[in-house]
Protein backbone atom coordinates (compact mmCIF):
# COMPACT_ATOMS: atom_id res chain seq x y z
CA UNK A 1 0.00 0.00 0.00
CA UNK A 2 1.65 3.51 -1.44
CA UNK A 3 0.44 7.28 -0.06
CA UNK A 4 -1.37 6.80 -3.26
CA UNK A 5 -3.33 3.96 -2.27
CA UNK A 6 -4.30 5.62 0.56
CA UNK A 7 -5.28 8.66 -0.62
CA UNK A 8 -7.87 7.09 -2.62
CA UNK A 9 -8.94 5.35 0.72
CA UNK A 10 -9.57 8.41 1.83
CA UNK A 11 -10.86 10.32 -0.89
CA UNK A 12 -13.61 7.52 -1.32
CA UNK A 13 -14.26 7.94 2.50
CA UNK A 14 -14.80 11.44 2.16
CA UNK A 15 -17.25 10.83 -1.29
CA UNK A 16 -19.59 8.25 0.93
CA UNK A 17 -20.41 11.00 3.70
CA UNK A 18 -20.96 13.48 1.00
CA UNK A 19 -23.41 11.34 -0.49
CA UNK A 20 -24.82 10.37 3.31
CA UNK A 21 -25.20 14.19 3.62
CA UNK A 22 -27.09 14.13 0.66
CA UNK A 23 -28.97 11.31 1.09
CA UNK A 24 -30.49 12.85 4.96
CA UNK A 25 -30.96 16.12 3.85
CA UNK A 26 -34.23 14.11 1.99
CA UNK A 27 -34.76 11.20 4.34
CA UNK A 28 -37.42 13.19 6.64
CA UNK A 29 -40.35 10.86 5.61
CA UNK A 30 -40.48 7.02 6.60
CA UNK A 31 -40.78 6.17 2.89
CA UNK A 32 -37.89 8.02 2.14
CA UNK A 33 -35.75 6.96 4.50
CA UNK A 34 -37.04 2.93 4.19
CA UNK A 35 -37.67 2.77 0.62
CA UNK A 36 -35.05 5.56 -0.66
CA UNK A 37 -38.64 7.96 -2.15
CA UNK A 38 -39.24 4.79 -4.56
CA UNK A 39 -37.64 6.58 -7.31
CA UNK A 40 -35.01 4.99 -8.53
CA UNK A 41 -34.48 4.23 -12.39
CA UNK A 42 -34.16 0.95 -13.77
CA UNK A 43 -30.19 0.92 -14.04
CA UNK A 44 -29.88 2.37 -10.34
CA UNK A 45 -32.32 -0.67 -9.46
CA UNK A 46 -29.89 -2.90 -11.15
CA UNK A 47 -26.77 -1.99 -9.75
CA UNK A 48 -28.85 -1.85 -6.36
CA UNK A 49 -29.83 -5.10 -7.07
CA UNK A 50 -26.40 -6.57 -8.12
CA UNK A 51 -24.64 -4.67 -4.86
CA UNK A 52 -27.07 -5.23 -2.31
CA UNK A 53 -26.80 -9.31 -2.93
CA UNK A 54 -23.00 -8.93 -4.10
CA UNK A 55 -20.86 -7.79 -1.21
CA UNK A 56 -17.25 -8.28 -0.55
CA UNK A 57 -18.31 -11.99 0.55
CA UNK A 58 -19.26 -13.15 -2.91
CA UNK A 59 -16.59 -12.88 -5.28
CA UNK A 60 -13.97 -14.20 -2.26
CA UNK A 61 -16.44 -16.96 -1.94
CA UNK A 62 -17.40 -18.07 -5.07
CA UNK A 63 -13.13 -17.89 -5.88
CA UNK A 64 -12.89 -20.08 -2.01
CA UNK A 65 -15.30 -22.55 -3.69
CA UNK A 66 -13.63 -22.89 -6.51
CA UNK A 67 -10.18 -23.26 -5.39
CA UNK A 68 -11.42 -26.54 -3.28
CA UNK A 69 -14.03 -27.71 -6.05
CA UNK A 70 -12.83 -26.92 -8.94
CA UNK A 71 -15.20 -25.73 -11.55
CA UNK A 72 -17.99 -27.25 -8.99
CA UNK A 73 -17.37 -23.70 -6.99
CA UNK A 74 -19.38 -22.06 -9.54
CA UNK A 75 -22.88 -23.30 -7.93
CA UNK A 76 -21.70 -20.63 -4.84
CA UNK A 77 -23.72 -18.21 -7.10
CA UNK A 78 -25.59 -20.68 -9.85
CA UNK A 79 -27.45 -21.97 -6.92
CA UNK A 80 -29.65 -19.10 -7.75
CA UNK A 81 -29.81 -19.21 -11.48
CA UNK A 82 -32.71 -21.73 -11.93
CA UNK A 83 -35.22 -19.60 -10.35
CA UNK A 84 -33.59 -16.27 -11.71
CA UNK A 85 -37.18 -16.20 -14.37
CA UNK A 86 -39.09 -16.47 -11.42
CA UNK A 87 -37.94 -12.76 -10.75
CA UNK A 88 -39.49 -11.59 -13.49
CA UNK A 89 -42.57 -11.96 -12.22
CA UNK A 90 -42.22 -11.51 -8.70
CA UNK A 91 -40.00 -8.58 -8.38
CA UNK A 92 -43.59 -5.73 -10.02
CA UNK A 93 -45.59 -7.76 -7.61
CA UNK A 94 -43.58 -7.11 -4.56
CA UNK A 95 -43.58 -3.57 -6.33
CA UNK A 96 -47.18 -3.36 -6.76
CA UNK A 97 -47.98 -4.20 -2.73
CA UNK A 98 -46.72 -0.35 -1.98
CA UNK A 99 -45.89 -1.63 1.22
CA UNK A 100 -42.32 -0.24 3.53
CA UNK A 101 -41.47 -3.06 4.27
CA UNK A 102 -41.97 -7.46 4.62
CA UNK A 103 -43.94 -7.71 7.97
CA UNK A 104 -46.46 -5.31 6.10
CA UNK A 105 -47.06 -8.04 3.57
CA UNK A 106 -47.21 -10.46 6.55
CA UNK A 107 -49.78 -8.37 8.51
CA UNK A 108 -51.64 -8.60 4.96
CA UNK A 109 -51.75 -12.01 4.21
CA UNK A 110 -51.20 -13.92 7.56
CA UNK A 111 -52.51 -11.65 10.17
CA UNK A 112 -50.56 -8.98 12.78
CA UNK A 113 -49.52 -11.71 15.36
CA UNK A 114 -47.22 -13.27 12.35
CA UNK A 115 -46.00 -10.11 10.79
CA UNK A 116 -44.67 -9.60 14.83
CA UNK A 117 -43.61 -12.70 14.79
CA UNK A 118 -41.93 -11.89 11.14
CA UNK A 119 -40.03 -8.90 12.15
CA UNK A 120 -38.38 -10.10 15.13
CA UNK A 121 -37.26 -13.17 12.80
CA UNK A 122 -36.38 -10.75 9.81
CA UNK A 123 -33.76 -8.65 12.03
CA UNK A 124 -31.98 -11.87 13.40
CA UNK A 125 -31.64 -12.49 9.60
CA UNK A 126 -29.98 -9.32 9.21
CA UNK A 127 -27.72 -9.39 11.82
CA UNK A 128 -26.31 -12.77 10.88
CA UNK A 129 -25.89 -11.31 7.08
CA UNK A 130 -24.24 -8.41 8.66
CA UNK A 131 -21.40 -10.19 10.60
CA UNK A 132 -20.63 -12.75 7.88
CA UNK A 133 -20.80 -9.75 5.44
CA UNK A 134 -18.43 -7.95 8.11
CA UNK A 135 -16.14 -10.70 8.83
CA UNK A 136 -15.32 -11.69 5.72
CA UNK A 137 -14.93 -8.01 4.39
CA UNK A 138 -12.34 -7.63 7.32
CA UNK A 139 -10.82 -10.65 6.53
CA UNK A 140 -10.05 -9.57 2.72
CA UNK A 141 -9.39 -5.57 3.47
CA UNK A 142 -6.69 -6.99 5.96
CA UNK A 143 -5.27 -9.73 3.68
CA UNK A 144 -5.26 -6.24 0.79
CA UNK A 145 -3.31 -3.86 3.30
CA UNK A 146 -1.19 -6.72 4.93
CA UNK A 147 0.88 -5.75 7.17
CA UNK A 148 -0.88 -2.24 7.97
CA UNK A 149 -3.90 -3.47 10.29
CA UNK A 150 -1.68 -6.09 11.77
CA UNK A 151 0.78 -3.18 13.04
CA UNK A 152 -1.39 -1.49 13.99
CA UNK A 153 -3.52 -4.01 16.43
CA UNK A 154 -0.47 -4.88 17.63
CA UNK A 155 0.39 -1.50 18.66
CA UNK A 156 -3.32 -0.61 20.06
CA UNK A 157 -3.20 -4.17 22.17
CA UNK A 158 -6.70 -3.46 22.94
CA UNK A 159 -8.91 -6.44 24.74
CA UNK A 160 -12.51 -6.92 24.59
CA UNK A 161 -14.24 -9.00 26.78
CA UNK A 162 -15.76 -12.27 25.51
CA UNK A 163 -18.44 -15.22 26.78
CA UNK A 164 -17.66 -18.75 26.59
CA UNK A 165 -20.35 -20.24 25.37
CA UNK A 166 -19.68 -23.86 26.34
CA UNK A 167 -18.51 -22.57 30.02
CA UNK A 168 -21.97 -21.30 30.51
CA UNK A 169 -23.62 -24.50 30.07
CA UNK A 170 -20.76 -26.69 32.25
CA UNK A 171 -21.97 -27.54 35.72
CA UNK A 172 -20.42 -25.21 38.97
CA UNK A 173 -17.11 -26.69 40.26
CA UNK A 174 -13.53 -25.07 40.94
CA UNK A 175 -12.18 -26.16 37.84
CA UNK A 176 -14.58 -24.40 35.25
CA UNK A 177 -12.90 -22.19 33.65
CA UNK A 178 -14.02 -18.45 33.69
CA UNK A 179 -17.31 -17.13 31.49
CA UNK A 180 -15.79 -13.59 30.57
CA UNK A 181 -12.02 -13.73 29.63
CA UNK A 182 -10.29 -11.15 27.95
CA UNK A 183 -9.67 -11.41 23.86
CA UNK A 184 -6.93 -9.39 22.29
CA UNK A 185 -8.48 -7.98 19.29
CA UNK A 186 -6.31 -8.69 15.76
CA UNK A 187 -6.22 -7.36 12.89
CA UNK A 188 -9.65 -8.57 11.51
CA UNK A 189 -11.63 -7.80 14.49
CA UNK A 190 -10.15 -4.17 14.20
CA UNK A 191 -10.98 -4.02 10.32
CA UNK A 192 -14.66 -5.47 11.26
CA UNK A 193 -15.09 -2.70 14.17
CA UNK A 194 -13.83 0.14 12.10
CA UNK A 195 -15.96 -1.21 9.06
CA UNK A 196 -19.38 -1.40 11.73
CA UNK A 197 -18.80 1.84 12.86
CA UNK A 198 -18.81 3.70 9.37
CA UNK A 199 -21.72 1.69 8.60
CA UNK A 200 -23.87 2.61 11.39
CA UNK A 201 -22.75 6.03 10.67
CA UNK A 202 -23.71 6.14 6.26
CA UNK A 203 -27.09 3.88 6.99
CA UNK A 204 -28.12 5.89 10.15
CA UNK A 205 -27.96 8.88 8.43
CA UNK A 206 -28.53 8.41 4.81
CA UNK A 207 -31.45 5.98 4.73
CA UNK A 208 -31.76 3.11 2.17
CA UNK A 209 -31.03 6.14 -0.86
CA UNK A 210 -27.55 6.71 0.89
CA UNK A 211 -27.10 2.60 0.72
CA UNK A 212 -28.13 2.87 -2.98
CA UNK A 213 -26.15 5.65 -4.31
CA UNK A 214 -23.03 3.53 -2.56
CA UNK A 215 -24.46 0.37 -4.59
CA UNK A 216 -23.55 2.05 -7.64
CA UNK A 217 -20.27 2.92 -7.02
CA UNK A 218 -19.57 -0.10 -6.01
CA UNK A 219 -20.99 -2.10 -8.35
CA UNK A 220 -18.83 -0.26 -11.02
CA UNK A 221 -16.16 -0.70 -9.21
CA UNK A 222 -17.06 -4.60 -8.88
CA UNK A 223 -17.38 -5.26 -12.63
CA UNK A 224 -14.43 -3.13 -13.76
CA UNK A 225 -12.10 -4.66 -11.32
CA UNK A 226 -12.80 -8.23 -12.15
CA UNK A 227 -12.84 -7.94 -16.06
CA UNK A 228 -8.86 -6.03 -15.61
CA UNK A 229 -8.01 -8.97 -13.19
CA UNK A 230 -9.29 -11.75 -15.55
CA UNK A 231 -6.76 -11.37 -18.48
CA UNK A 232 -3.58 -10.39 -16.18
CA UNK A 233 -4.06 -13.68 -14.07
CA UNK A 234 -3.87 -15.75 -17.09
CA UNK A 235 -1.19 -13.54 -18.43
CA UNK A 236 0.77 -15.02 -15.13
CA UNK A 237 0.25 -19.05 -16.41
CA UNK A 238 1.09 -18.25 -20.14
CA UNK A 239 -2.00 -17.92 -22.03
CA UNK A 240 -5.90 -19.19 -21.42
CA UNK A 241 -4.38 -22.62 -23.19
CA UNK A 242 -2.06 -23.45 -20.08
CA UNK A 243 -4.99 -24.12 -17.84
CA UNK A 244 -6.48 -27.05 -19.76
CA UNK A 245 -2.91 -28.25 -19.00
CA UNK A 246 -3.21 -27.72 -15.41
CA UNK A 247 -5.71 -30.13 -14.89
CA UNK A 248 -3.50 -32.97 -13.17
CA UNK A 249 -2.87 -30.24 -10.34
CA UNK A 250 -6.19 -30.42 -8.65
CA UNK A 251 -8.49 -33.73 -8.96
CA UNK A 252 -11.94 -33.05 -10.51
CA UNK A 253 -11.00 -29.87 -11.12
CA UNK A 254 -13.28 -29.42 -14.62
CA UNK A 255 -15.77 -31.24 -12.98
CA UNK A 256 -19.52 -29.48 -13.61
CA UNK A 257 -20.67 -30.94 -10.64
CA UNK A 258 -19.29 -32.73 -8.03
CA UNK A 259 -19.55 -36.83 -7.72
CA UNK A 260 -20.74 -38.10 -4.16
CA UNK A 261 -17.20 -40.09 -3.89
CA UNK A 262 -15.14 -37.21 -4.91
CA UNK A 263 -17.18 -34.86 -2.42
CA UNK A 264 -16.66 -37.39 0.08
CA UNK A 265 -12.97 -37.89 -0.04
CA UNK A 266 -12.04 -34.14 -0.17
CA UNK A 267 -14.50 -33.34 2.93
CA UNK A 268 -14.96 -30.20 0.92
CA UNK A 269 -19.38 -29.18 0.01
CA UNK A 270 -21.06 -31.36 -1.69
CA UNK A 271 -21.91 -30.09 -5.12
CA UNK A 272 -23.91 -33.81 -6.16
CA UNK A 273 -26.72 -33.02 -8.86
CA UNK A 274 -29.40 -33.59 -6.11
CA UNK A 275 -27.65 -31.53 -2.96
CA UNK A 276 -27.65 -28.24 -5.90
CA UNK A 277 -31.75 -29.23 -6.60
CA UNK A 278 -32.55 -29.22 -2.95
CA UNK A 279 -30.79 -26.17 -2.69
CA UNK A 280 -32.73 -23.99 -5.48
CA UNK A 281 -35.66 -25.37 -4.11
CA UNK A 282 -35.04 -23.83 -1.01
CA UNK A 283 -33.66 -20.57 -2.31
CA UNK A 284 -37.64 -19.97 -4.37
CA UNK A 285 -38.72 -20.55 -1.25
CA UNK A 286 -37.39 -18.00 1.15
CA UNK A 287 -36.55 -15.39 -1.40
CA UNK A 288 -39.24 -13.39 0.17
CA UNK A 289 -38.36 -14.26 3.47
CA UNK A 290 -35.09 -12.14 3.16
CA UNK A 291 -35.96 -8.91 4.47
CA UNK A 292 -34.06 -6.53 1.98
CA UNK A 293 -35.85 -8.27 -1.11
CA UNK A 294 -38.65 -5.92 -0.50
CA UNK A 295 -36.23 -2.86 -0.01
CA UNK A 296 -34.77 -3.44 -3.83
CA UNK A 297 -37.65 -4.00 -5.39
CA UNK A 298 -39.94 -1.02 -3.49
CA UNK A 299 -36.95 1.90 -3.99
CA UNK A 300 -37.97 1.14 -8.05
CA UNK A 301 -39.65 4.37 -9.29
CA UNK A 302 -42.66 1.97 -11.57
CA UNK A 303 -43.16 -2.03 -11.49
CA UNK A 304 -41.37 -2.25 -15.49
CA UNK A 305 -38.01 -0.76 -13.47
CA UNK A 306 -38.36 -3.11 -10.66
CA UNK A 307 -39.08 -6.40 -12.81
CA UNK A 308 -36.08 -5.18 -15.45
CA UNK A 309 -33.33 -4.36 -12.46
CA UNK A 310 -34.06 -6.91 -10.23
CA UNK A 311 -34.22 -9.99 -12.82
CA UNK A 312 -30.72 -8.01 -14.73
CA UNK A 313 -28.79 -7.37 -11.54
CA UNK A 314 -29.37 -10.80 -10.62
CA UNK A 315 -27.97 -12.13 -13.74
CA UNK A 316 -25.10 -9.58 -13.81
CA UNK A 317 -24.04 -11.13 -11.02
CA UNK A 318 -24.03 -15.16 -12.45
CA UNK A 319 -22.31 -13.73 -15.17
CA UNK A 320 -20.06 -11.91 -12.90
CA UNK A 321 -19.74 -15.67 -11.20
CA UNK A 322 -18.04 -17.04 -14.13
CA UNK A 323 -15.26 -14.40 -14.07
CA UNK A 324 -14.47 -14.99 -10.68
CA UNK A 325 -14.29 -18.50 -11.39
CA UNK A 326 -12.36 -18.54 -14.08
CA UNK A 327 -10.18 -16.90 -12.14
CA UNK A 328 -9.88 -18.73 -9.59
CA UNK A 329 -9.31 -21.52 -11.69
CA UNK A 330 -6.25 -19.48 -13.28
CA UNK A 331 -4.90 -19.38 -9.40
CA UNK A 332 -5.00 -22.68 -8.89
CA UNK A 333 -3.07 -23.15 -12.38
CA UNK A 334 -0.70 -20.16 -10.60
CA UNK A 335 -0.15 -20.91 -7.18
CA UNK A 336 0.24 -24.86 -7.72
CA UNK A 337 2.40 -24.54 -11.01
CA UNK A 338 5.53 -24.29 -11.83
CA UNK A 339 5.66 -20.74 -11.80
CA UNK A 340 4.06 -20.39 -8.36
CA UNK A 341 5.18 -17.13 -6.14
CA UNK A 342 4.67 -19.34 -3.19
CA UNK A 343 7.98 -21.65 -4.82
CA UNK A 344 10.79 -19.52 -2.88
CA UNK A 345 13.54 -20.20 -1.12
CA UNK A 346 14.18 -17.64 0.49
CA UNK A 347 10.88 -18.19 2.85
CA UNK A 348 10.54 -22.07 4.10
CA UNK A 349 6.58 -20.99 4.97
CA UNK A 350 6.15 -20.77 1.63
CA UNK A 351 7.37 -23.79 0.77
CA UNK A 352 5.18 -25.63 3.93
CA UNK A 353 2.56 -23.76 2.56
CA UNK A 354 2.66 -25.29 -0.81
CA UNK A 355 3.09 -28.63 -0.17
CA UNK A 356 0.00 -28.94 2.35
CA UNK A 357 -1.95 -26.61 -0.76
CA UNK A 358 -0.71 -29.20 -3.18
CA UNK A 359 -1.47 -32.29 -1.17
CA UNK A 360 -5.02 -31.43 -0.21
CA UNK A 361 -5.51 -30.66 -3.79
CA UNK A 362 -4.72 -33.54 -5.46
CA UNK A 363 -6.27 -35.40 -2.17
CA UNK A 364 -3.60 -37.44 -0.73
CA UNK A 365 -4.20 -36.61 2.16
CA UNK A 366 -6.44 -39.86 3.32
CA UNK A 367 -3.13 -41.65 4.65
CA UNK A 368 -2.01 -39.47 6.62
CA UNK A 369 -2.92 -39.23 10.57
CA UNK A 370 -6.12 -37.60 11.48
CA UNK A 371 -4.76 -34.80 13.24
CA UNK A 372 -2.36 -33.83 10.10
CA UNK A 373 -5.31 -34.55 8.15
CA UNK A 374 -7.13 -31.54 10.05
CA UNK A 375 -4.06 -29.40 9.71
CA UNK A 376 -4.00 -29.70 6.03
CA UNK A 377 -8.04 -28.71 5.64
CA UNK A 378 -7.57 -26.21 7.96
CA UNK A 379 -4.82 -24.57 5.66
CA UNK A 380 -6.22 -24.90 2.72
CA UNK A 381 -10.04 -23.60 4.03
CA UNK A 382 -7.43 -20.63 5.01
CA UNK A 383 -5.65 -19.89 1.92
CA UNK A 384 -8.95 -20.42 -0.71
CA UNK A 385 -10.78 -17.73 1.67
CA UNK A 386 -7.99 -15.48 1.48
CA UNK A 387 -7.50 -16.42 -2.24
CA UNK A 388 -9.32 -12.94 -3.71
CA UNK A 389 -7.02 -10.79 -1.57
CA UNK A 390 -4.15 -13.02 -2.38
CA UNK A 391 -4.54 -12.45 -6.07
CA UNK A 392 -5.35 -8.87 -5.97
CA UNK A 393 -2.37 -8.01 -3.95
CA UNK A 394 -0.08 -10.23 -6.47
CA UNK A 395 -1.39 -9.17 -9.36
CA UNK A 396 -3.26 -6.42 -9.67
CA UNK A 397 -0.60 -4.59 -6.95
CA UNK A 398 1.90 -5.22 -9.70
CA UNK A 399 0.66 -2.68 -11.59
CA UNK A 400 0.94 0.50 -10.01
CA UNK A 401 0.25 2.62 -7.34
CA UNK A 402 -3.41 3.42 -6.46
CA UNK A 403 -4.90 0.04 -7.79
CA UNK A 404 -4.58 -1.88 -4.53
CA UNK A 405 -6.10 1.52 -3.25
CA UNK A 406 -9.10 0.64 -6.07
CA UNK A 407 -9.57 -3.08 -4.73
CA UNK A 408 -9.54 -1.72 -0.74
CA UNK A 409 -12.85 0.78 -1.94
CA UNK A 410 -14.43 -1.87 -3.72
CA UNK A 411 -14.08 -3.98 -0.49
CA UNK A 412 -15.36 -0.93 2.01
CA UNK A 413 -18.09 -0.05 -0.40
CA UNK A 414 -19.30 -3.56 -0.57
CA UNK A 415 -19.36 -3.81 2.56
CA UNK A 416 -21.10 -0.61 3.47
CA UNK A 417 -23.58 -1.06 1.31
CA UNK A 418 -24.36 -4.38 1.55
CA UNK A 419 -24.77 -4.30 5.13
CA UNK A 420 -26.28 -0.74 5.24
CA UNK A 421 -29.44 -2.47 3.16
CA UNK A 422 -29.92 -5.29 5.69
CA UNK A 423 -29.29 -2.47 8.62
CA UNK A 424 -32.05 -0.29 6.90
CA UNK A 425 -34.54 -3.40 6.41
CA UNK A 426 -34.16 -4.23 10.29
CA UNK A 427 -34.51 -1.07 11.59
CA UNK A 428 -37.70 -0.69 9.49
CA UNK A 429 -39.21 -4.10 11.11
CA UNK A 430 -38.42 -2.29 14.08
CA UNK A 431 -39.96 1.08 13.76
CA UNK A 432 -42.08 0.66 10.78
CA UNK A 433 -44.01 -2.26 12.47
CA UNK A 434 -42.91 -3.71 15.47
CA UNK A 435 -42.84 0.23 17.45
CA UNK A 436 -45.11 1.40 14.80
CA UNK A 437 -48.11 -1.36 14.90
CA UNK A 438 -47.43 -2.86 18.33
CA UNK A 439 -45.02 -1.04 20.93
CA UNK A 440 -45.70 2.92 20.30
CA UNK A 441 -48.75 3.30 17.95
CA UNK A 442 -50.19 6.63 17.59
CA UNK A 443 -46.74 8.50 17.79
CA UNK A 444 -45.61 11.41 14.41
CA UNK A 445 -43.86 10.30 11.64
CA UNK A 446 -40.43 12.23 12.47
CA UNK A 447 -40.54 9.56 15.89
CA UNK A 448 -40.84 6.60 13.69
CA UNK A 449 -37.76 8.28 11.66
CA UNK A 450 -35.71 8.88 14.40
Amino acid sequence: MTTTDWTLIIGFFMVIIALTIIAALRARSPEEYFTGGRRSRFFTTLLFAFGSGTSSDSPSSVMAGTWRNGLAGLWWQFLWLPITPFYWVLAPLLRRLRVVTTADFFAMRFGPSTAALYSMYGIVIAIVLMAGVLFSSARLLGTVTDPYFTDVAKQLDLHLPTVDVEVMFEPPSDKRPPLITWKLVKRDELIAIGLAVVLIICSSVGGLRAAILIDVIHGVLSVLLSIVLLPMIFHRIGGFGQLHKADSLKSAMFDFVASSDVARHSGNEQFTPFYLFTLSVAALTGIIVQPHIMSITGSSRSEMGARIGFTFGNLLKRGMAVIWTLTALAAIAWYLGPSSPLRSEANAGDTVLLNQLTAAAQGEIADLPAEEIMEVRQMNLAFSEDLFGRIARDVLGSIGPGVLGLVAVLVFSAAVSHCGTQLISATGLFAEYLCKKQLQPGRPTEHYVW
